[in-house]
């Protein structure tokens, strides 16, 4: 429509992006991130063949180009404003941050979701729908309760996807730096159309430890929601909770009582899972940390600023 080149070099840029979105977004054991209600599993083998043509991959499809742990990336992060996607690839430590809100047309509830992978362990997962799932259970699994986000007292007692979906608005990352030993994001939204939540997350990828911090002005109780992996076991500590495997575990710690539960991912039509599911209760502001186990210490990781 009009000049058919005004938006030419746009538009080469986008598809730039998608194609860089999409290698980030391989995880170590050679599958997406789950996304909203996007496939999960393998990459389809068009796109492989694409990203080969391109010498984003190498001659052989199942050897991803940058030594498997994308060491060789010119950049680890992967940052759009725009799309509302930030994911960080470091050695080890793989996480995707979601703080978009576009269209309400396959929309899930997942406004400041946070899925995390370190050491190849699934331990923050979107739980909501995906097309291995049963179809009816949709709206269950796509509300806020199914996703790693914040949630409002109202939300937490009635799982309505469309209710739910009507109480976010202006979802979008506002601020992203570096500093010496990780990285910052800030991403916001705005619940019942007036007030505002923050979720800025300060990330140690060598130190494989994530701060998420919650704050907002919404005058009544929230509840931080936490989904981990179907691996994920929970293991009683009398300072700090611990979850993990039989051989990686990690802490996780704050200062607010933590509700503990189990939900169902459904894999495919006919069987389910139980994972675990913490729920965080909290007023204007809360902070979570987690880390791997053996890190005794992270005092002395330098924050400037």
């Amino acid at each position: 429509y009009g000049d058919k080149y005004k938006y030419k070099n746009y538009l080469l840029n986008l598809i730039d992006n998608v194609q860089y979105l999409i290698l980030y977004s391989i995880q170590y054991n050679r599958e997406f991130f789950q996304v909203g209600d996007t496939y999960t599993g393998t990459p389809h083998k068009y796109i492989l063949k694409d990203l080969k043509q391109k010498k984003l991959l190498n001659e052989d499809i199942n050897e991803i180009y940058f030594n498997n742990n994308f060491k060789q990336l010119k950049n680890k992060i992967f940052c759009s404003k725009e799309s509302g996607y930030f994911i960080l690839r470091d050695d080890k430590f793989h996480l995707f941050f979601m703080a978009s809100y576009f269209s309400r047309i396959h929309k899930q509830c997942d406004d400041l979701h946070i899925s995390l992978n370190i050491n190849n362990i699934q331990l923050l997962v979107d739980a909501g729908y995906s097309d291995k799932q049963n179809k009816l259970c949709y709206k269950s699994t796509s509300t806020r309760q199914y996703h790693n986000t914040v949630i409002l007292q109202e939300e937490f007692i009635n799982n309505d996807y469309n209710k739910q979906l009507k109480l976010r608005s202006n979802t979008k990352i506002i601020n992203y730096t570096n500093f010496e030993d990780g990285y910052i994001v800030t991403g916001e939204t705005i619940i019942k159309n007036k007030y505002f939540h923050k979720r800025i997350l300060i990330i140690f990828p060598k130190y494989h430890v994530i701060v998420i911090y919650d704050i907002t002005d919404y005058p009544e109780y929230m509840y931080q929601v936490f989904n981990f992996g179907e691996k994920i076991k929970f293991f009683s500590n009398n300072i700090n909770t611990i979850i993990g495997n039989d051989t990686d575990k990690f802490e996780f710690i704050t200062s607010k009582a933590i509700k503990k539960s189990s939900s169902k991912i459904w894999i495919d039509r006919f069987n389910t899972t139980e994972n675990l599911r913490f729920f965080v209760k909290f007023s204007k502001s809360n902070m979570v940390i987690i880390k791997e186990k053996d890190i005794d210490n992270i005092s002395n990781i330098n924050i400037n600023n």
